[in-house]
């Protein structure tokens, strides 16, 4: 989820990511809302869902780890 977040934003009805994890909406909601709450991700309000997305605050700490390329970051 986090490799997709720095990637582009997502919906806990996303199914191509459902079916690449191969859980329900309820359970990605669940570790989406997970991640916010720790600071990982941030949400935005689209209509009536939201999207998800990478903070610059937990891209950097990739970064810094050397998970992700500087030149990667978005």
């Amino acid at each position: 989820m986090v490799a997709i977040a720095q990637e582009r934003d997502y919906s806990p009805s996303d199914a191509s990511m459902l079916e690449h994890l191969g859980v329900k909406r309820a359970r990605l909601s669940q570790i989406s809302n997970r991640l916010l709450k720790n600071g990982i991700l941030q949400a935005r309000q689209v209509g009536r869902s939201r999207k998800f997305s990478l903070t610059q605050a937990a891209r950097a700490q990739l970064i810094a780890w050397g998970a992700l390329k500087a030149g990667d970051a978005q």
